[in-house]
């Protein structure tokens, strides 16, 4: 961001979007409207085109958080896009007063059926019997949340709100290193890519 030391609305701005970065975007105490549910002392929130516009930018600052770290040029999820056949369905993990994690789920009509090999890339073979399904569009962390199961838990719980099989589940790439031995981790002989 551009910022001019000494302006006090540059400077409020710069202590607003370094607050954001370095801790994720602060919520209020009570989410009224909410699509959620608990898990343990966190709670993790549902966000589709459907959720009230203050949860959408609630939404967007974690994927603002995710959009810098990774450096995507184009946004992975802003609040004021239309609906689309994606049918976007963004899962926010809530731990105290931040969102530390997000899981986009979306659908996706091209499908590969994929195993891991020895080589730089996964063998996929085109696997367009299987239709439209959903897919991981995008996952991420906050720094100061990861290596703890997060991701897997977040991953989880989406799955199982959404009420998806093993076999149901796609996922978008190319991946992050990171990506790829989540997914290892979680299929490690073969899955779907649905794009």
């Amino acid at each position: 961001m551009g910022y001019v030391p000494g302006i006090p609305d540059n400077d409020t701005e710069h202590r607003k979007y370094c607050d954001l970065m370095c801790n994720g975007p602060r919520t209020r105490a009570t989410l009224m409207q909410a699509d959620s549910w608990p898990v343990g002392s966190d709670q993790v929130l549902l966000v589709t085109s459907a959720s009230p516009e203050r949860l959408r930018k609630l939404a967007h600052a974690a994927s603002m958080c995710a959009n810098h770290e990774m450096h995507y040029d184009g946004g992975i999820y802003r609040y004021n896009d239309p609906p689309d056949d994606r049918d976007i369905h963004l899962f926010l993990w809530r731990r105290g007063e931040r969102i530390v994690a997000l899981l986009i789920f979306e659908r996706r009509s091209h499908v590969w059926k994929c195993t891991w090999s020895d080589g730089p890339m996964p063998e996929c073979i085109d696997a367009p019997h299987k239709g439209t399904m959903w897919s991981v569009g995008f996952v991420w962390v906050h720094k100061k949340h990861r290596h703890s199961g997060l991701a897997r838990t977040l991953f989880l719980e989406a799955k199982q709100r959404m009420q998806l099989a093993e076999d149901d589940v796609g996922w978008y790439t190319p991946f992050s290193p990171d990506g790829e031995s989540f997914v290892k981790r979680l299929y490690p002989h073969a899955f779907w890519v649905a794009k």
